[in-house]
């Protein structure tokens, strides 16, 4: 096959006198055009770039003139470049020397820019795709027309195909293969559902684009968009559908399908939403978009098995009633499954309906059809068997669970499997054996990044409590956090909080007990989970009576009352012995009827409930109270002891940090004689320490950008409201009422006090959502009549706002330390910069632009004391960038500076004067680069 030669790409390369970027895929010709450009004959040099090739080394490389022309750096492979030396390259003065560049992409600083201002010659893969002409010179046999449309130009294609034995699909393989396995499942996805816009934008975004790019991949510009080569789109699709790999997506391109979904025609929105399940999978991650991408079309559109679907996900996300209505649809229109009715025995659970659980139950048996069919109706009945105490049957049902998982090959179903058998276990009093199963699924769970987020939010509410329990209260403090964390809004969240409460109570720090209390039965009363409320309402009387707080005790006590009575006693259900005669029992205590309380202990349920906490404290209680009256027996002591073994701790870690308040109990075990070494060591215990506290680092970014990160996780917010909010009340560090943040923050908004009113409500919103002690140490209570402030934080809680140190001494001349200067200097910008009007932000930036004058002025003349005009030249356009100052710019005009350096700061001046056309911004980069060549040369000298 011969060589094309290329001459309207040559002569136009010849006759230009600008820097020409070659920007296209792999294949496009671009070394093969180099080469060519070369053998014209012109003054010219060839360099092969490599990563650590630097600005330097290439203009060193450029090869001396030759009368009036400039002459070519060719630089074949300049996307393996440092970013800033292509950004510098392109605007090096042509006149000198004149680059032609092979690229990839034009992603770059200033590139688009001095493409409009015609100063640089951009050729896409479009411009470098074969002609007709040049396909008919290629092979004057060819069938153009057919040829071109197949292949639209790209010249590596056209060759393979017109070479004997060469394989065209090979090729497209190791294009394939060079993606990463994140950028090959995205393009995959894309292929499959024509969402290149989106993925492309999303990367662009993240700051992905470059790098994908860069591989080399056909994306091509086709109809004023990038996309795909039809070709390799043709190929992706083949490779997926050979693989059969289940590939996960990103976050975002659910989103992207749920936003496709307005302009897709009906009848293929079903095909979509099947499409999208099959091939992802029915994972509980990302929940509500699944809900959301379910219900855009008519529910009766779904098929079956995704009325299924979208049942069970609504009921992951709390919405009970909306989940049985759809099954019960089902159950009407003659279209329930097995899976149908394990999702009604679920709700029946949630409702503490038994006789409709074993109903369902049974029905979902017989229609089981496969092993996923049976691992859900095995996960179920171990649910039943536990909810009715035969924890020895439970077992067995939880073994067939995880074996039927097993053989699904589902890795969602071996990790519930692997759940339910770690939370058997630890109601069985098998703690070790416990703890190892959830940390097996928890090690699943957390391999497959971030698709599992709902079930390790329950993993870890799961290994929290099993480690309380242990005595390892900073481990369970940690898996709390990290749960929360998550930010998932799955079910088994107010269970974190309950046992954060939990834990605080074994430390004797009531009160922040009763608050996560509270925020446990707010999740618990969102979710309808009158199960949790049940447990939490006893709990939270405990904390009450040790507070001596006796009206919200009696309260409590009654809505204990309340929800046993929604709970009802059907079937054999008795969950409810286990708590509510703590309750009541200690409403009889703060009324001094002794004998009524001890009756009332004494009718807790024991039976597989010997590990609940509220089974220990009903004993403990029940034992105090009989020391009171004379009437402990040795039978008391050994029921202690029977509650005490079932807990599988040996160091009973719980008694043991309650023993401030029952020592004399176990004293009085140990002088019966009973295990005497167990309870002396009991009643010896040390008063704990003070609570462990979760420890928040907490970053709110306001110069330049918004953003808030979280113990190094980035927050997003759907509104910047809660972030304007969060650096006022953190700078004013006062008392502040809704018109005052109205007036000051939101000065020149028609509907400032409604912007002011929501943003302490978003704000609120977002800090009780990350967790809601953040909410409480943070942000003054809820209707105080002084209005809001920002509490100082406690010392497991550390907030930084960026600009506090612009405001302090440390951004000023009083600051001994050049090198911190400087690193302030360098990173200063706009305060709230999206905040137009604001006089708040008015006040703080005119103080930004005060110190940064004083701070650039002072590190210049430190710098040409010395001698370093160039360091001193950096500090005065980094003033400028942030203040455009005659008085800086005076004092650079004055500096002994390098020719090239004093050539870019001509555009610096005409900029700070008014009479340039493009960004100050861009101009001041440009000087910045220029100081930084002249620094490398003097270096090199």
């Amino acid at each position: 096959m011969k060589l094309i030669e290329r001459p309207r790409l040559l002569g136009e390369i010849a006759s230009s006198a600008l820097h020409v970027l070659l920007c296209a895929p792999a294949g496009y010709g671009k070394t093969v055009l180099l080469e060519q450009v070369q053998r014209l004959g012109m003054a010219s040099s060839y360099v092969t770039a490599q990563p650590q090739t630097t600005l330097l080394q290439l203009l060193s490389a450029a090869p001396a003139r030759e009368g009036s022309r400039a002459p070519l750096c060719l630089i074949d492979d300049a996307h393996l470049l440092a970013p800033e030396t292509v950004a510098a390259l392109v605007r090096h003065p042509a006149a000198e020397v004149r680059f032609v560049l092979a690229l990839k992409h034009f992603n770059y600083a200033r590139v688009l820019s001095l493409w409009q201002q015609r100063r640089l010659v951009i050729w896409n893969a479009t411009d470098l795709a074969f002609t007709a002409e040049e396909l008919t010179a290629l092979d004057s046999g060819i069938h153009v027309a057919d040829t071109a449309q197949r292949t639209l130009g790209w010249p590596a294609m056209v060759v393979m195909e017109r070479t004997p034995m060469a394989a065209l699909n090979a090729y497209f393989d190791e294009l394939i293969e060079d993606l990463s396995p994140v950028q090959r499942d995205e393009l995959i996805d894309a292929a499959y559902n024509d969402t290149l816009d989106a993925t492309l934008l999303i990367a662009q975004r993240e700051n992905q684009l470059p790098a994908l790019l860069n591989t080399g991949f056909p994306v091509i510009p086709l109809e004023g968009r990038l996309q795909l080569h039809p070709a390799m789109r043709r190929r992706l699709q083949d490779v997926a559908g050979v693989s059969g790999q289940v590939v996960r997506p990103p976050d975002e391109v659910l989103q992207n399908l749920i936003e496709v979904m307005p302009s897709t025609a009906r009848e293929h929105r079903v095909d979509l939403i099947r499409y999208y399940f099959e091939r992802y999978g029915e994972d509980f991650s990302d929940t509500p978009q699944k809900i959301a991408l379910l219900s855009s079309v008519d529910m009766m559109d779904l098929s079956p098995s995704l009325r299924d679907t979208l049942a069970a996900y609504v009921l992951s996300d709390g919405d009970t009633d909306r989940g049985h209505h759809i099954l019960i649809n089902q159950l009407h229109n003659g279209t329930d499954s097995s899976y149908t009715h394990v999702l009604l025995a679920r709700v029946a659970n949630l409702r503490v309906d038994l006789v409709a659980f074993r109903e369902h139950l049974e029905i979902a048996r017989e229609r089981a059809q496969n092993d996923i069919d049976c691992a859900r109706v095995y996960r179920t009945e171990t649910l039943l068997l536990m909810r009715t105490n035969r924890y020895d049957d439970a077992l067995v049902a939880a073994e067939k669970h995880y074996k039927s998982a097993l053989r699904s090959g589902q890795i969602d179903l071996i990790m519930t499997s692997l759940s339910q058998n770690a939370w058997v276990r630890y109601m069985s009093g098998n703690l070790q054996g416990a703890r190892e199963a959830a940390y097996e699924a928890l090690v699943l769970a957390e391999s497959a990044g971030t698709r599992y987020v709902s079930e390790m939010t329950y993993l870890l509410c799961q290994l929290s409590e099993m480690s309380k329990d242990a005595g390892d209260h900073e481990e369970a403090m940690s898996l709390v956090q990290r749960g929360l964390s998550l930010q998932s809004k799955d079910a088994s969240l107010p269970y974190l909080y309950n046992t954060r409460a939990l834990i605080y109570m074994e430390f004797g720090s009531w009160e922040l007990a009763v608050a996560s209390f509270e925020a446990a039965l707010e999740g618990f009363e969102e979710r309808g989970n009158v199960a949790g409320l049940l447990m939490v309402h006893t709990y939270v009387c405990f904390a009450l009576y040790m507070l001596e707080q006796h009206e919200g005790l009696i309260a409590h006590a009654r809505t204990v009352r309340e929800v046993v009575r929604r709970v009802g006693e059907t079937g054999n259900y008795s969950e409810h012995l286990a708590y509510q005669p703590l309750a009541l029992g200690l409403v009889h205590l703060v009324q001094d009827e002794l004998q009524e309380a001890l009756v009332e202990f004494e009718r807790v349920s024991l039976d597989g409930k010997l590990s609940y906490d509220s089974v220990l404290l009903t004993q403990l209680l029940s034992a105090q109270v009989r020391l009171k009256l004379g009437v402990f027996t040795e039978a008391t002591a050994n029921m202690l002891v029977t509650v005490l073994d079932a807990r599988d701790s040996p160091e009973d870690p719980t008694a043991r940090m309650y023993a401030g308040t029952f020592a004399p109990v176990y004293q009085a075990c140990a002088d019966m004689n009973v295990e005497p070494e167990r309870f002396r060591r009991l009643a010896a215990a040390a008063v704990p320490q003070p609570a462990i506290r979760p420890r928040y680092t907490v970053k709110l970014t306001t110069l330049g950008r918004l953003a808030l990160e979280v113990n190094g996780q980035p927050i997003a917010t759907r509104s910047l409201l809660p972030l304007y909010a969060l650096a006022y009340l953190s700078l004013k560090a006062d008392w502040k009422t809704t018109d005052a943040i109205a007036e000051e923050l939101h000065t020149h908004k028609s509907d400032r006090r409604n912007a002011a009113f929501k943003g302490i409500s978003t704000l609120r919103g977002l800090l009780k959502e990350l967790d809601h002690e953040l909410e409480k140490e943070l942000l003054s209570p809820r209707k105080d009549p002084r209005g809001y402030r920002l509490l100082t934080p406690p010392e497991h809680i550390e907030l930084t706002v960026d600009v506090s140190a612009y405001l302090g001494p440390a951004y000023s001349a009083a600051n001994p330390d050049p090198a911190e200067l400087d690193r302030l200097l360098q990173n200063v910008g706009t305060f709230l910069p999206r905040l137009d009007g604001s006089q708040f932000a008015e006040e703080i930036n005119a103080q930004l632009q005060h110190r940064t004058l004083a701070v650039s002025r002072h590190l210049a003349g430190l710098h040409q004391a010395q001698g370093h005009g160039l360091a001193a030249a950096r500090a005065l356009l980094l003033g400028l960038r942030n203040v455009p100052d005659p008085e800086l710019l005076e004092m650079l005009s004055s500096l002994d500076l390098p020719e090239p350096v004093r050539e870019a700061l001509r555009p610096v001046q005409a900029g700070v004067a008014g009479d340039l056309d493009c960004s100050l911004c861009d101009v001041i980069t440009d000087a910045l680069n220029a100081v930084a060549r002249a620094g490398e040369q003097r270096f090199a000298t």
